[in-house]
């Protein structure tokens, strides 16, 4: 049986080349090669306004997040409005969520609680660890973030891996910290 996956990513790979949205990307297309119908969730980077279309077979769904000011502390709460808005537009069902980075996939994973879809995410590395790296070299404003920031992240991405009835670690190193930050209960899902 063919089933129905919603893909969560931070962007279109084609709009912002990166590594998790490019594995988002490349399981949209095999899965779609397959027959399964699949959904790529994500945040519009490129333009204004939320924006539906099929491309290779995939639905693509970006939505959009007004970003004025150089920090909003509601840009999650955002994130969330605008993710449950557009999956409320386009999708009635799905079998299969598989996040990859951890707002997109929570806002997601939270819209379908109803569903009984099975709940899986990609760890590429864990994300407390990425935004320590990025927000430390930001000068002023990184120190800012990081000190507002890294505890709504980590407790954040705790609810994604709470939450997932699998998770796939792409290495040791990243199963290895994810098992120090959470948990090995965890860790072994």
């Amino acid at each position: 049986m063919k089933e129905t996956f919603l893909i969560t990513t931070g962007a279109y790979f084609h709009d912002l080349p990166g590594g998790a949205d490019r594995l988002a990307y490349d399981l949209a297309i095999g899965l779609t090669e397959r027959g399964h119908k699949v959904t790529l969730l994500c945040q519009n980077v490129v333009g204004k306004g939320s924006d539906y279309r099929i491309i290779e077979g995939v639905d693509l769904i970006r939505y959009a997040v007004n970003r004025k000011g150089v920090m909003r502390l509601a840009t999650n709460l955002e994130h969330f409005k605008q993710i449950e808005d557009s999956l409320r537009r386009h999708i009635t069902a799905v079998d299969i969520v598989h996040g990859h980075v951890p707002i997109q996939y929570l806002a997601s994973i939270k819209s379908f609680e109803k569903l009984p879809a099975k709940i899986v995410y990609s760890v590429h590395s864990p994300a407390i660890m990425e935004m320590e790296i990025v927000w430390r070299n930001q000068g002023l404003l990184g120190n800012a973030k990081r000190f507002l920031g890294m505890q709504i992240l980590r407790r954040i991405e705790r609810e994604c891996l709470r939450r997932s009835v699998d998770i796939t670690c792409e290495s040791r190193f990243t199963k290895g910290h994810i098992g120090r930050l959470y948990g090995e209960e965890i860790a072994e899902k």
